[in-house]
């Protein structure tokens, strides 16, 4: 097995390349000549493909009615694959046009018998309750959703493959290099130094870039004796992965309005059970945490951290709920509980610079949360406005600090795009699946938040720092998930223990 990175010729026909982006003679930086990315690389003959896929779940194709299609103009071949059958062509127009024509009855896949509610009520009843209330002591029981969420990327899937009978050369934008080009081995029958993989840039997404086209494109190109160009259609959303959805029980006891012990019992998506070891930064005497795998047949991915993201933010929320039941500001009962010194000054620069507990107008709430990971730590803030037909977030304010800080651009940008993308998981509704099948089907029916949804104000503060240099990757989403929680808790109306709204707009 042999991986390019794109720092060396790969052998395709291309541009002049660039290490770095060069700059104009007014410094202002300037894109390089030219960028591969995933769909421009030039393989000399590759022929177009997309596939008609027999079942959103990659189910295996029953049988199809393909005459007609086999003899429309510019079709070459027709080849069957485990996830459907793909129209190879001399053009993408006639293989889309043939796509259109391809009639195909579809078999029972993975997601046979199964549904949105459905896996919500086996995640649900995966995690045993509480069953006996503590002696001597009060208590608070809660229990949150996150649903599924697709890693849909502004660039669809697309993959190059040029297989012969000794050796592979597979073009790819791949988030894990060496398993992407270990799995295509495997799928066409080579030995893994046989397969060559040039690593392309692709258009992003958390956990998103995974090896299936790869695979697919190296299955027909075996099959037809040619390279082929793949590329995945308006069904990007329906075929690809999806953060898994998880559920939260927790239970908080507390004496003399101390906490005395906290049990978080979470189940998820196709996870391996066991015990946990995620840090809980306050002051609790005891932390019982436990993780519930649950065999829900649906293609994942990591879509950052989700075990810590979601985790986090299930215990930010039932913080929130622990202060509320004792009659405390959120953020005086954080500052008095937390463990962390570098927390609480985030928290109370958040505060100062936020505008926590400034009146609020009839709907209007506020919320706020905080999380450390990869050395850092960070505190959000969110506003929101109940008083419509779904919740806006109207603001949104992030204090950090991340040590020593090479990048504070790239931090904040960072942080801002944690931000959207936390607003958008909590008050929009999610990713649904019914009868076998995705409801989201494009990004015209993809539920993430439009700039109508999103908040007009975002400030994220980098805090000048002198420690060691941590990271922001993971950082952000969990804090501001709970916060925008947390403010819609404690608006006007009654609260949902549901991070989404989970209903179609």
């Amino acid at each position: 097995m042999s991986i390019d990175d794109g720092s060396e010729a790969s052998g395709i026909p291309a541009r002049r390349r660039t290490d770095r982006p060069s700059l104009r003679a007014d410094s202002r930086r300037a894109w390089p000549d030219h960028v591969d990315l995933g769909f421009d690389a030039g393989v000399p003959g590759a022929l177009a493909t997309v596939i008609a896929r027999m079942s959103p779940d990659h189910g295996q194709s029953a049988e199809v009615a393909d005459t007609e299609v086999r003899a429309m103009p510019g079709v070459v071949a027709i080849v069957r694959v485990p996830s459907g059958i793909a129209v190879v062509a001399d053009s993408f127009d006639h293989a889309l046009r043939a796509q259109e024509r391809l009639h195909a009855s579809r078999g029972a896949g993975a997601l046979a018998y199964e549904s949105d509610a459905d896996a919500r009520r086996r995640l649900a009843e995966a995690v045993p309750p509480f069953v006996l209330p503590p002696m001597l002591t009060k208590y608070i029981d809660a229990a949150y959703e996150f649903p599924h969420f697709g890693e849909t990327a502004l660039e669809v899937h697309t993959a190059i493959a040029d297989v012969r009978d000794d050796r592979a050369d597979v073009w790819l934008a791949a988030q894990a290099p060496a398993i992407a080009a270990h799995t295509i081995g495997l799928a066409v029958g080579l030995r893994p130094e046989a397969v060559a993989l040039h690593v392309m840039r692709g258009g992003g997404s958390l956990g998103r870039p995974f090896f299936e086209p790869g695979v697919e494109a190296a299955q027909i190109s075996r099959a037809v004796g040619r390279p082929v160009k793949l590329l995945w259609t308006h069904d990007d959303a329906r075929h690809g992965r999806s953060r898994p959805a998880t559920f939260h029980r927790l239970r908080v006891t507390w004496a003399l309005g101390e906490m005395l012990t906290l049990e978080h019992r979470m189940s998820v998506a196709g996870a391996v059970s066991g015990p946990l070891d995620e840090r809980v930064p306050y002051e609790i005497g005891e932390v019982t945490e436990s993780l519930i795998g649950v065999p829900i047949r649906v293609a994942a991915g990591g879509r950052g951290s989700l075990v810590p993201s979601t985790f986090a933010a299930a215990n930010e929320m039932v913080i929130d709920e622990v202060a509320r039941q004792l009659g405390r500001d959120p953020v005086a009962f954080r500052r008095s509980t937390l463990t962390s010194a570098r927390l609480r000054a985030v928290l109370d620069a958040l505060a100062t610079m936020g505008g926590w507990g400034r009146p609020m107008r009839s709907g209007h709430a506020q919320g706020i949360a905080v999380h450390e990971a990869n050395g850092s730590t960070v505190a959000c803030l969110v506003e929101v406005d109940n008083n419509g037909v779904e919740p806006r977030a109207t603001r949104v304010v992030m204090a950090a600090d991340v040590g020593r800080c090479n990048n504070p651009i790239g931090a904040e940008a960072q942080l801002q795009g944690a931000a959207v993308d936390a607003v958008s998981v909590v008050y929009r509704p999610s990713d649904q699946f019914v009868d076998e099948s995705w409801r989201e089907d494009s990004y015209t029916d993809f539920l993430w938040g439009r700039m109508r949804h999103n908040p007009p104000a975002v400030e994220v503060h980098v805090l000048a720092s002198t420690g060691e240099p941590g990271s922001v990757v993971d950082l952000g989403f969990p804090a501001a998930a709970a916060a925008a929680a947390n403010a819609l808790a404690r608006a006007p109306g009654a609260p949902s223990r549901r991070i989404t709204l989970g209903q179609r707009a």
